[in-house]
């Protein structure tokens, strides 16, 4: 990767009237959220040995902004600086590190004309972050997490920070869309439809990561005609078809999209998740996104709810430490409501089929998941709490088939084969666990230090020195 790479950060919003800015350069994630092209940061990553404090701060790259297509009622000395931008250079930016990312501001010299414009489009929320890493010095690992991206410049920039396609080469920005920036926020359909580079403002994501790697493969030397009948060949359907769904006219089937990964060298799981709406930012979209279109059991729920509100303290202490207003309390609530609504649905499911059923066995609303799937009921537990419950999980089991077999002894009978195999299956399953906890106690058994391990050394020669003694040797 020789090429310079720009990753786009979220919105840049006020911090005070003295002109200071600021919002989240690099947004963290984990493998669950990945962006359209498979990748992510963490906190484990590097960002350069200041997490790119200090770095030059630009307006979009340095690259000149076509002003007059994307502004209106500005006088012409206004234009000029803003088509000459790519000579301007802001305050350096100042970075922090918090739970959700790698925080910059920068503060704007509201006594220059274009600084303060500026300060005016991010009051509207049109300016967003972007970070410049020389591509060379980027690395990434096969599950898409982005090691090392050691942060060169930031940039003020009006074009948007698409929350799934974040990472894109400089030579590709001309095809990444701006934010509309006219004085009276309309669209512009005209201008828009007359620069081919720039992307529609209602085009779907899946048409437009399909067009953006069939554009890639055009780069390599091949058509795009060729590249349409390939798409349509492998996915036996007609070309015009394949043209329909770039165009957004006609909906990708599954296999469809398996095609297209296919040929395009492509994770179906990347078009699969272009296909959906973006709910990350929304209470609802996080339930829809960790369900996935399961059916869910209670402690599925629970553990989502807790997930939330965890995401929730996170963002709230990030917004404490960087001063963006956070109301935590309307989003709890908004949680709140969202796992109530979803836990009566549950519930309703649950007693229609348990009616239906005609079952003469006693009604449990159903708590036990699946504990080998991705979203293990105990994951937001503290360490204490899981441990604790494990013991008590154990004991409460012991005392429920205890229920059982005095209520058969007091009936004349023993406890039946299917509750004697299930604890036999049980204590296996704990015999399994106790040896793994001892084989993990014994792997990871504290090193003795240097002054004990001279004691020891000491003390076995002091007694094979005894030991020479009493022979006469």
């Amino acid at each position: 990767m020789e090429d310079t790479l720009l990753y786009f950060g979220d919105a840049v919003k006020v911090l005070d009237d003295s002109g200071r800015v600021g919002g989240l350069l690099v947004r963290f994630s984990d493998v669950k959220y990945k962006d359209l092209d498979g990748q992510y940061f963490d906190k484990n990553g590097y960002y350069g040995p200041k997490n790119g404090d200090g770095a030059e701060c630009l307006f979009d790259h340095g690259y000149p902004v076509p002003a007059k297509r994307y502004f209106k009622n500005l006088d012409s000395e206004m234009l000029k600086a803003l088509t000459e931008l790519a000579d301007h250079t802001f305050a350096p930016i100042k970075t922090s590190l918090t739970p959700l990312g790698i925080f910059a501001e920068t503060v704007l010299n509201l006594e220059d004309d274009y600084e303060k414009f500026i300060f005016s489009r991010v009051k509207k929320g049109k300016i967003g972050w972007s970070s410049g890493a020389p591509g060379h010095r980027v690395k990434a690992e096969k599950d898409g997490r982005i090691t090392r991206w050691p942060i060169a410049e930031g940039s003020l920039t009006p074009r948007p920070a698409e929350p799934m396609s974040r990472v894109v080469s400089i030579k590709s920005l001309a095809a990444v869309k701006f934010v509309t920036l006219d004085e009276d926020d309309a669209v512009l359909d005209d201008a828009l439809s007359s620069e081919p580079s720039v992307k529609s403002f209602t085009q779907n994501i899946l048409s437009s990561v399909l067009s953006r790697h069939i554009d890639d493969r055009v780069d390599d030397g091949h058509t795009h005609q060729s590249i349409i009948k390939s798409l349509a060949r492998e996915a036996g359907i007609e070309a015009e078809q394949v043209e329909a769904i770039l165009s957004d006219t006609v909906r990708a089937s599954d296999a469809n999209l398996k095609a297209f990964a296919r040929v395009l060298d492509l994770s179906f799981d990347v078009l699969k998740s272009a296909t959906r709406k973006d709910y990350a930012k929304t209470i609802k979209g996080m339930f829809e996104e960790s369900l996935n279109e399961q059916i869910p059991s209670r402690w599925q729920l629970d553990s989502i709810y807790c997930d939330i509100i965890k995401k929730i303290a996170n963002t709230a202490q990030a917004s404490a430490i960087t001063g963006v207003e956070f109301d935590s309390e309307a989003k709890i609530k908004e949680a709140t409501a969202e796992y109530l609504a979803r836990l009566q649905e549950l519930a309703v499911n649950q007693v229609n089929t348990y009616v239906e059923s005609g079952s003469d066995e006693p009604f449990y609303l159903k708590a036990i998941i699946d504990f080998n799937s991705e979203l293990p009921a105990t994951e937001s537990l503290e360490p204490d709490d899981h441990c604790s419950l494990a013991a008590s999980a154990f004991k409460s089991v012991v005392a429920r088939f205890e229920r059982f077999h005095q209520t058969r002894v007091k009936a004349g009978r023993v406890l039946s084969e299917k509750n004697r195999a299930r604890l036999v299956v049980l204590v296996e399953q704990i015999k399994q666990a106790v040896s793994d906890c001892e084989t993990l106690l014994d792997e990871t058994k504290p090193m003795a230090s240097d002054e004990a391990k001279r004691a020891a050394l000491t003390n076995h020669l002091r007694l094979k020195h005894e030991r020479r003694q009493a022979i006469g040797a």
